[in-house]
């Protein structure tokens, strides 16, 4: 008997290869411009949030906001997302072989149930926690 795992997705850089709309919305909501290379973004994605913050001089009080803001236009742009190359064919052979699947995110719960069901992935997984 084979004991079949339980597997955590990360949506984000995992599933969704949605790095390009972030950064859009993350300049349309700071107005930061800097980052402009591929080698910048990279830098700025092993950054702490704090950094980030204090780097674009954004406030910290104005995180959550701006976060609930930027949630909510990826919402209206998820369709605009693509599935990374190969995945679709990855989770189906996993959940063939039986593992649960779960999808962990710091996006919204909406948005990756919205991502999963665009692209015909909703019937793999367990469940979304974001």
């Amino acid at each position: 008997m084979v004991d079949h795992e339980t597997i955590i997705f990360d949506f984000d850089g995992t599933i969704a290869d949605s790095l390009m709309l972030v950064i859009s919305i993350f300049r349309e909501l700071t107005g930061w411009r800097g980052a402009r290379t591929p080698e910048d973004v990279a830098r700025m994605r092993r950054l702490p949030i704090r950094k980030v913050v204090k780097e674009v001089k954004v406030p910290l009080y104005q995180v959550p906001p701006l976060l609930m803001r930027g949630r909510k236009m990826m919402a209206a742009q998820i369709a605009e997302v693509p599935l990374f190359d190969g995945m679709h064919e990855v989770i189906q052979k996993l959940h063939a072989q039986g593992h649960r699947m779960l999808e962990m995110s710091t996006n919204s719960t909406q948005n990756v149930e919205s991502f999963l069901r665009l692209h015909h992935l909703e019937e793999y997984f367990d469940a979304v926690y974001g």
